[in-house]
């Protein structure tokens, strides 16, 4: 039998501090889906496949000073050690807590994260509901797995950008 080792992900936040908001939080560590095995049992079979992280892996969160201040999410990758045949994947699996009056739109379908920022989504952060919207949920996919893929360690960092215009 053939085992399929897949890899490990580390997180990494990066804050850019425009206008009023303060910070921005991700909270979840490494997702080692190595654990995660396939057994290939037919020889000459090609194993494609997709494994998804737990639906709340990471949890975000958004900081400001003002009342109403509005922000937009990017988000990115950066390779350590990655193939080209994988993708990665990520989406929001829920809104979190708002508070009175926060908001939150988009990034509720998977995107494809590249090694430069793109949108994953935006919203208004209340001081009247507590200045943060917090507990936002991240989940992760890994596309493109297969027997193909030389047996490695693979891995890459994501990083979260939060800025407000």
């Amino acid at each position: 039998m053939k085992y399929f080792w897949i890899l490990g992900f580390s997180l990494l936040t990066s804050n850019l501090l425009f206008a009023q908001i303060s910070k921005l939080d991700a909270k979840g560590g490494n997702w080692d889906a190595g654990k995660l095995l396939v057994t290939i049992t037919e020889a000459g079979l090609d194993y494609t496949g997709t494994v998804s992280s737990d639906a709340d892996h990471t949890i975000l969160e958004i900081d400001a000073k003002e009342d109403n201040d509005p922000y937009t999410l990017t988000i990115s990758r950066q390779d350590n050690n990655w193939h080209p045949m994988l993708t990665l994947w990520a989406r929001r699996t829920g809104d979190g807590s708002l508070g009175n009056g926060g908001t939150i739109m988009g990034g509720q379908s998977y995107i494809q994260l590249a090694p430069n920022a793109q949108y994953f989504f935006s919203g208004l952060v209340s001081r009247g509901g507590g200045s943060r919207v917090k507990d936002i949920p991240i989940q992760y996919e890994i596309r493109g797995l297969s027997v193909l893929i030389p047996v490695s360690s693979y891995s890459t960092t994501i990083i979260y950008t939060v800025t407000s215009p």
